[in-house]
């Protein structure tokens, strides 16, 4: 499921591909063993609807794996600051408190509940390919390498790591096992 029909045309034709909002997804009922979803979240201001959708979805005993940035780290500065000003439609995004997820799930009566923030940096030859990598991923087609650049520098600053170029990134990770009764 790919809500945004841009990054939908970016998914190798070999998936099928359901362009649909995250709310209001065509399958029915307890048709997925597992819901996952990447750096999604954020984008959505009001989770629980979602969450009550994903719900549907997962059959009983059936697993949740979640992941988003976590608020107040260097990488949401960097979405809500220079991929807002440089990519065309912008970006404001709403990112997860520690511990929201286990609250909201463990309420849903869920089990084997884990969250923690993890370190998902990327690793680079260098510092052009990263800067590279940052206009592709999202999409900050009006920015000069050097504003990039200096985005980078100024919330998630890279650093040399052996022969290669690391670029930090952080992910809240959230799994849950949905209850097997109501």
């Amino acid at each position: 499921v790919e809500p945004s029909i841009r990054f939908a045309e970016t998914i190798p034709e070999h998936f099928e591909v359901l362009n649909s909002p995250l709310n209001e997804i065509p399958l029915p009922d307890g048709e997925a063993d597992a819901v996952a979803c990447l750096a999604a979240l954020h984008h959505v201001e009001d989770r629980r609807g979602v969450f009550d959708e994903w719900e549907r979805l997962l059959k009983p005993g059936g697993r949740m794996v979640l992941a988003d940035v976590e608020e107040g780290q260097g990488n949401g500065a960097f979405l809500n600051t220079i991929v807002d000003r440089f990519t065309p439609g912008g970006h404001a995004g709403v990112f997860l408190k520690p511990g929201e997820l286990t609250e909201e799930f463990r309420q849903r009566g869920y089990s084997d509940v884990l969250e923690a923030n993890e370190d998902v940096s990327w690793r680079f030859a260098n510092r052009e390919s990263a800067v590279d990598f940052a206009r592709n991923i999202f999409g900050m087609v009006n920015a000069e390498d050097d504003e990039i650049g200096s985005g980078i520098d100024a919330f998630i600053p890279t650093f040399e790591d052996g022969d290669e170029v690391k670029l930090p990134w952080s992910l809240r990770f959230m799994s849950a096992r949905k209850p097997t009764e109501v």
